[in-house]
């Protein structure tokens, strides 16, 4: 019976008519107080300050701002603190502009991939395991060069591990999309079931997700592996690894962007990102 109240002072606390953001932390009373007052909202602006309500009580011993209920309700806590010190990089318009296109173009090409026929997804597979074999020494050729580079730069033993892409890597993942191909496509399995008293049917139905980003550190195979597993649940996908491993997966990417267009799926189902730079992140 208190949620709409929590609701409308979380709503007040977000307006966007307020010039600086706030948040608000609910915490569980019944929590010892050494826990309670450990937990702390992500932001350094305070929050309920400005919220009056008669059940609101500052403990005279802390800055914290409560607002706790009769019985074992829920304690409306705040208090400034900024967990992350490191500036946040600036990131560059032109390169905001750039990332936001590339998404549009991932979320026009979802509509076409989520009503994809499973032989689409599938012929798309083969289409990539065919490739990967194809171009065994193209790929090994392109790895090597990240490989060299990283070694260059002073990175360790087992770092180069995860990094390296050799011909049994390559066969590897000739496998594992095989694997993939094989799987039952998950769109439009009905997970459960019921039937309401006035006759009426519910069902729980898997669809995709739409677009989704991926960020991982300098592994190739996870390119082949995280894309054929996206478009097999009928998504696009944005794969934005390492650039230590910079000359892999374009490789890697543009194999799976030509087996998209074997297969007669849209090439932007699968997108590199708009740059390798740390602020292409941020924009993403």
């Amino acid at each position: 019976k208190d949620l709409p109240w929590l609701a409308r002072r979380t709503l007040t606390a977000a307006s966007p008519l307020r010039k600086t953001p706030h948040l608000a932390t609910f915490v569980n009373p019944a929590l010892p107080s050494r826990i309670r007052s450990s937990i702390r909202p992500k932001t350094a602006c305070p929050c309920t300050s400005d919220l009056p309500d008669p059940r609101l009580t500052r403990d005279p011993e802390t800055p914290t701002l409560r607002a706790i209920e009769n019985g074992p309700n829920l304690a409306l806590a705040s208090e400034p603190q900024t967990l992350i010190d490191t500036p946040t990089p600036a990131v560059p318009s032109a390169l905001i502009a750039e990332t936001r296109a590339l998404l549009h173009r991932a979320r026009q090409a979802s509509f076409v991939l989520a009503s994809a026929p499973t032989g689409a997804k599938n012929a798309f597979l083969h289409h990539t395991a065919r490739l990967l074999a194809e171009r065994e020494d193209s790929l090994v050729a392109a790895n090597a060069r990240d490989l060299e580079a990283a070694a260059s730069a002073g990175r360790g033993g087992a770092f180069l591990d995860r990094l390296r892409l050799d011909g049994r890597g390559v066969q590897a993942l000739v496998k594992s999309v095989l694997e993939i191909a094989a799987l039952p496509d998950p769109v439009g399995t009905i997970t459960s079931g019921s039937r309401r008293p006035n006759g009426l049917e519910v069902r729980r139905q898997r669809i995709p997700l739409g677009v989704i980003g991926i960020v991982y550190e300098s592994r190739p195979n996870v390119t082949i592996d995280a894309g054929a597993l996206c478009v097999k649940a009928g998504n696009c996908v944005v794969l934005r690894g390492g650039s230590e491993a910079r000359w892999s997966n374009a490789a890697l990417c543009a194999l799976l962007r030509e087996a998209l267009a074997a297969a007669s799926l849209p090439v932007a189902a699968v997108q590199p990102p708009a740059s390798l730079e740390r602020a292409a992140i941020e924009a993403l």
